[in-house]
Parts: C-alpha cells; sequence; structure tokens
C-alpha cells in the first residue's frame, strides 16, 4: 500500500469526492434558488406581456366608446351624415382593429376562471355588434326619416352589450393575474374605478349629445338617469380617494385624480348642467353635438386618465420585478457557474499542488530509504507545507549523507591503520627472522671455520695415518661442501625477507 492510500483508496479521490461532494450541495441549493428566481422571471415576463395585451385591449375598447358616440350622433342626426363623420368612425374603428383584436388575442392565451364562456359571450355579441355597424353605415348615408327607426333605438344598446361583455372579459382576466399581488390588485380595482366613471360619464354625454344633434330637450327620464350615472360617479370617486389615501400611493395617479377633479367635477358637470337649463328653457343648444364632443372629450377624459395612470403603475412594477428577477437570475447562474469552477479549480489544485508533490515525494523518500542519499527531493524550493517537509526531509538527508561520508573516512583511516600495521607487522617478522637467520649462518659459517682449522690440523697430523687422512680429508671435504650449502641458502632467505 502506497503512503498516501488509505485501506487500499488513494487519498487524491477521497479528497475529490469530498470536493465534488461540497460542489454539488452547494450547486444544488444554487441551482433550488435559480428554479425560483426562473420562476419568478417568468411569471414577471407573463405578467408583462399580460399587461400589454390588456392595456391594448382596454385601449381598443374606449376607441369603441369614441366610436358608438360618433355613430350615435349620426343616427339622431337629421341630414345625413358627412364625408368627415364617416372618416371619423372609420378612424375608431381602425384604432379598435389595431389594439382590441390584439388584445383579445393575448387574453385568450391566458389562463383563468371561466375563460371559454366569457371569450364566446365576446365573440358572439362581436358579431352582433359587427352587424349593427354595417347597418349604421348605410342608414347614416340617409336622412333621419329614411333610417330604420329599430335600428336607431336599439344600436347603442347592442354596442353597449359588446363592450359590457369586453368589460366582464378584461376585469376577469385583471383580477385573475392580479389576485396573488397586493399591489396589482389594489391598481386593477383603481383600473375599473377610472373606467366605470369615464363609462359613466360617457353615457351622460351621450344623452346631452343625443339630445342637442336632435335638437330637442332633455326628458325627465333621461334627467333621471343622468342623475343616477353622476351618483355612480361620486360613488366611485370615493372609493378611489380611500385607495389612495396611504403615504404608499402612486404619485402617477393623484396626479390624475386632481387633473380629473378639475376638469370632471369643475367643467364637465357644470357645462352638462348648463345646457341641460338652457334646453330646458326653450333656448337654442350653444354648440352642435361635435362641439360637444370636442369640448367634453379631455373632460371625462380625465376620469379615463386615472386607469391609465395604474396601468403605468402596474406596468412600473411589472418592469420592476423583471429586472429584479432578471437580475437574481443572472446572479445565480453566475454563482453556479463559478462555484463549478471553483471546484473544479479545487479539484486541480488537490492534483497539480498536493497530491502529486507528495507522491514525489513518497516516492523520493522510498529511495532515500533504500539508501540512495542522492535522490533529488521534489519541492524543496516551494514555500507552502510540503516545501517545508521536503526541506526537512532535504536537512536529514544532507545530514544522513555526512555521518555516512563520515562513517566512510573513519572506515577507510581504520583500513589504512591496519594495512600500515600489517605491513610493520611484516616489516617487523622479516627482520627479526633476518636477524634469526643471520645468527644461525654466522654460527654455522663460524663452525664452519673452526671445521676448516681443524682439517688442516688433521692434515698435518694425517702423517700417522695415510688412509685415516684420506677418509678424514674426504669426510672434511663434504662438511665443507654442505657448510657451503647451507651458507648459500641463508644468503638466499636474508635476501628475500630484506625484498619484503
Amino acid at each position: 500500500m502506497q503512503p498516501n492510500d488509505v485501506r487500499g483508496i488513494s487519498i487524491k479521490w477521497i479528497v475529490l469526492a469530498a470536493i465534488m461532494s461540497i460542489t454539488a450541495a452547494f450547486s444544488g441549493i444554487v441551482g433550488w434558488g435559480i428554479l425560483q428566481s426562473w420562476s419568478v422571471y417568468r411569471a414577471a415576463q407573463e405578467q408583462q406581456q399580460f399587461d400589454l395585451g390588456a392595456n391594448r385591449f382596454i385601449k381598443g375598447l374606449y376607441e369603441v366608446l369614441l366610436e358608438r358616440l360618433a355613430s350615435n350622433n349620426a343616427l339622431q342626426a337629421p341630414g345625413a351624415a358627412s364625408a368627415s363623420t364617416a372618416s371619423a368612425i372609420e378612424a375608431h374603428r381602425k384604432t379598435v382593429s389595431e389594439n382590441f383584436d390584439f388584445g383579445l388575442a393575448s387574453l385568450e392565451q391566458r389562463e383563468f376562471p371561466e375563460k371559454q364562456r366569457l371569450v364566446s359571450a365576446l365573440k358572439s355579441s362581436l358579431r352582433m355588434a359587427d352587424d349593427y355597424r354595417k347597418r349604421s353605415d348605410e342608414a347614416i348615408r340617409l336622412p333621419r326619416e329614411r333610417r330604420d327607426s329599430d335600428l336607431v333605438k336599439t344600436f347603442v344598446p347592442v354596442m353597449t352589450e359588446m363592450v359590457n361583455a369586453s368589460l366582464k372579459l378584461w376585469f376577469h382576466a385583471l383580477y385573475s393575474v392580479a389576485k396573488n399581488d397586493p399591489q396589482l390588485a389594489r391598481l386593477a380595482t383603481i383600473k375599473e374605478i377610472g373606467w366605470r366613471m369615464r363609462e359613466f360619464s360617457g353615457l351622460e354625454r351621450s344623452i346631452v349629445s343625443a339630445a342637442i344633434a336632435s335638437g330637442t330637450a332633455l326628458g325627465p327620464d333621461q334627467l333621471s338617469v343622468i342623475a343616477g350615472y353622476r351618483a355612480r360617479v361620486s360613488v366611485l370617486w370615493g372609493q378611489l380617494q380611500n385607495l389612495t389615501a396611504d403615504a404608499a400611493g402612486d404619485p402617477g395617479i393623484r396626479a390624475a385624480m386632481r387633473e380629473a377633479e378639475q376638469k370632471y367635477f369643475q367643467g364637465f358637470e357644470p357645462l352638462s348642467d348648463q345646457l341641460r337649463k338652457l334646453a330646458a328653457a326653450g333656448e337654442k343648444y350653444p354648440m352642435t353635438a361635435s362641439q360637444w364632443v370636442e369640448t367634453t372629450n379631455p373632460q371625462i377624459g380625465s376620469l379615463l386618465e386615472v386607469l391609465y395612470a395604474a396601468v403605468k403603475a402596474g406596468e412600473a412594477i411589472t418592469a420592476s420585478a423583471l429586472e429584479r428577477a432578471t437580475r437574481d437570475l443572472i446572479i445565480e447562474l453566475a454563482v453556479l457557474i463559478s462555484s463549478i469552477l471553483l471546484g473544479g479549480i479545487c479539484a486541480w489544485a488537490v492534483f497539480a499542488r498536493v497530491t502529486k508533490p507528495l507522491s514525489q515525494l513518497a516516492s523520493a523518500l522510498s529511495e532515500l530509504s533504500d539508501g540512495n542519499l542522492d535522490v533529488l527531493l521534489p519541492g524543496v524550493g516551494r514555500g507552502d507545507e510540503i516545501g517545508k517537509m521536503a526541506r526537512a526531509v532535504e536537512a536529514f538527508k544532507i545530514k544522513s549523507s555526512e555521518k555516512a561520508r563520515k562513517e566512510m573516512n573513519e572506515h577507510a583511516a581504520r583500513e589504512r591503520v591496519a594495512v600500515e600495521q600489517r605491513r610493520a607487522d611484516m616489516h617487523k617478522l622479516a627482520d627479526e627472522f633476518e636477524a634469526a637467520v643471520g645468527s644461525i649462518a654466522a654460527g654455522v659459517s663460524s663452525a664452519a671455520t673452526e671445521l676448516a682449522s681443524s682439517a688442516e690440523v688433521l692434515t698435518k697430523n694425517a702423517d700417522s695415518a695415510a688412509q685415516a687422512t684420506t677418509l678424514v680429508a674426504t669426510a672434511s671435504k663434504e662438511a665443507a661442501a654442505n657448510v657451503q650449502s647451507m651458507v648459500s641458502a641463508t644468503e638466499e632467505m636474508s635476501s628475500s625477507a630484506m625484498s619484503d
């Protein structure tokens, strides 16, 4: 088993598994946040798309009101409609087509309670309204006495039915989408109030406009209806004030309310009352129906501006929510990518900066334990903990190397001393042997000299017995020869000892 293994599992894989687990856990948390942010982002996107469709739908519906008024005035007028009147009606219808149809298609894509029933009812009323539009276009080309009286009486109710069907669809969709957001829910109520006030004031204007177009005074029934419309506007205005009383109210809505108070309550209502009184006194109306419409458009339109202010406030809330959701989504995606990159960098750092250097250091330590003191230790120049370990081992290696060299030097010195001692002992032995052999040689030489002297004496004294003398001489020669051989051998041994 390697030093960096634990029960057969490499430490680097353990560390990698830990890093990956931490990265996966953190990424999971961030991923959950991304899913939530994505959900909020999609909801904000859908809300923005809904606002766009719903706002264009109500803008187109407002043009329906203007178209209804223009067509009804033309139907009530005694003479045939002028080209400018027909052109104005067509312009209103073009705006309706550009906005109302787009808004209706957008609302149909949204899911909300009773959508199918409401859409079906609206399309049914639209078909009837389109039929009455065609009939109205034909009728206004004729003088009043030649027009279909039933068409003149029922045109406004039919168009109003289409408007009401549109409003039901719009309000259902509006409140369904806004029900989970208190701010949007309050703005939905303000939008409805703004529309209702404009609707009731428009109905009053239509009654007055029809009277001006026909040149007749308002009857008691018409005056009663107008009083009812004004009472509804008054109630709605009180509700609107209650909804916008808190300090957190949108400043745009408050500004629209101030303008509506000035233009409608201080402008339209007094003007309508003045015309009613003039007609009741038998006097001629001081303006035509078209002049009345042009004069009162900004006055009752100021009530609709409350709706548009609420629309802008809702768009601002939706845009802010979308911006926050986009920012949160980008941040969380960046955090997720960063965590993955950080996990990868940590894994690479573990391999490149920890496990690989440790593995190399372990291999070098293995060689060092085998006695290889010349092995190069990796990581000596590093400034981290691995570098400290490598420098500590390097110091140990240097000390071990110095100790080994010292021991080798001491061993070599001991060997040299032993060799010198053996050499000295050999010389001493040789000297002692040489001295011993020399002593022996000297003794033998002395003995030979004495034998030679004795031989001469014996030779000189051999006169008495020749044979004895001859034998003695022979023996003397042999002895002399032996002595000479011994002397030669002694000299050779002495020479050999000296050469060693």
